[in-house]
C-alpha cells in the first residue's frame, strides 16, 4: 500500500497528486503498536474499483474518531482521484455539515474534559466556561487543537458575569449552535441565562443537557422546549455501573465517551450507565 514515496513523501498509488509527508501516514497505540492512519485506510477502501458493504460500514463507524481535518483530507482526496464523482462523498458532505460550527461546554475543564477534546477535534470553535486556569491549562495542552478553544473564565452563578462572557464568545467565535451542559442544581438562573443569550442569535440549536439525577426529567425538558422553540433538546441522564454484587459511580472518561456517543448519533435520551434499580446505587 505504501511502497510509493519521493522525497520523504507517500504518494497514493491510484492518484499521485495526493501525498502526505511520511512521518503524518501513521500513528502509534497507547500500547506502541504502530498503524496506518484511518483516513489513509479509507481512502483506499473506497478508492478501490470494488467498494463492499463493509467498506461503508468502517466509514460510519470511523467517523466520531476522526478529526475534522481528517475528513475534509479524505473528501478532498476522494474529490481529486474520482473527479468530484464518488458515491462517498456525498455521505462525508453530509457528515462535515452536521459538524458544529461553535460549540459551548459547561463543565469542560472537570468532568467533561475528554469530551471537550474531542468536540476542539469536530467543532470549528470550541468554548469552554471554567473558573479555574490550572484546569483550563490542562485540556490546553492534550490537544494540537487549542486554537479553537476559547477559554471563558467566569462562575456561571454570577448571573451578570455569565451573560457578558456568552455575549463575547459569541461575538467572537460566532453563534453558538452546540450547548454541551453540565450544570449544578444550585445555580438556579444559569442555564436559562445561557439558552437566552444563544437563541438570540441562531434560529436553531442543540442542547445536550446532563443530569445527574432522574427526577423531573420530562418537566426540565417540557420547560426548555416551550420557553425556546428553536431549541432542538436532548437529555442526557448520569446513572452508576453494576458489578456482579456491587455498583460504583461513572468514571469521568466514561461520561466524556456517553456523551460523544450522545452527540454523534444525536440521541434524543442517553442514559450513561443504569439507573436501574436506583436503589443499588452506590
Amino acid at each position: 500500500m505504501l511502497i510509493d514515496s519521493e522525497n520523504d513523501e507517500w504518494i497514493y498509488k491510484r492518484d499521485n497528486q495526493i501525498k502526505r509527508s511520511i512521518s503524518r501516514i501513521g500513528a502509534l497505540t497507547d500500547d506502541g503498536i504502530p498503524y496506518i492512519k484511518p483516513e489513509i485506510q479509507l481512502l483506499y477502501k473506497g478508492g478501490s474499483s470494488v467498494i463492499r458493504e463493509k467498506d461503508y460500514w468502517d466509514l460510519e463507524r470511523l467517523f466520531p474518531v476522526l478529526k475534522k481535518s481528517e475528513i475534509q483530507w479524505l473528501y478532498y482526496s476522494l474529490r481529486q482521484q474520482f473527479n468530484g464523482k464518488h458515491p462517498w462523498l456525498e455521505i462525508i458532505h453530509n457528515k462535515m455539515e452536521d459538524l458544529p460550527a461553535h460549540t459551548l461546554v459547561i463543565g469542560g475543564t472537570g468532568m467533561l474534559s475528554a469530551a471537550s477534546l474531542w468536540l476542539a477535534d469536530h467543532s470549528d470553535k470550541v468554548s469552554i466556561i471554567a473558573r479555574n486556569q490550572t484546569k483550563m491549562d490542562r485540556v490546553l495542552n492534550k490537544t494540537d487543537a487549542a486554537s479553537s478553544i476559547t477559554p471563558l473564565f467566569v462562575d456561571y452563578k454570577d448571573s451578570t458575569g455569565l451573560k457578558e462572557r456568552i455575549k463575547a464568545a459569541i461575538l467572537q467565535n460566532g453563534p453558538i449552535d452546540l450547548v454541551i451542559a453540565w450544570i449544578h442544581s444550585d445555580a438556579h438562573h444559569a442555564l436559562d441565562i445561557i439558552c437566552h443569550e444563544v437563541a438570540q442569535e441562531i434560529p436553531a440549536w442543540k442542547l445536550y443537557h446532563i443530569l445527574g439525577s432522574s427526577s423531573s426529567l420530562n418537566q426540565i425538558k417540557d420547560a426548555a422546549v416551550k420557553k425556546y422553540p428553536g431549541c432542538q433538546y436532548r437529555q442526557i441522564q448520569l446513572g452508576f455501573i453494576l458489578e456482579k454484587e456491587d455498583s460504583r459511580w461513572l468514571t469521568h472518561q466514561e461520561i466524556s465517551n456517553g456523551v460523544i456517543d450522545a452527540v454523534v448519533h444525536d440521541r434524543e435520551v442517553k442514559v450513561i450507565g443504569t439507573v436501574e434499580p436506583w436503589g443499588k446505587r452506590p
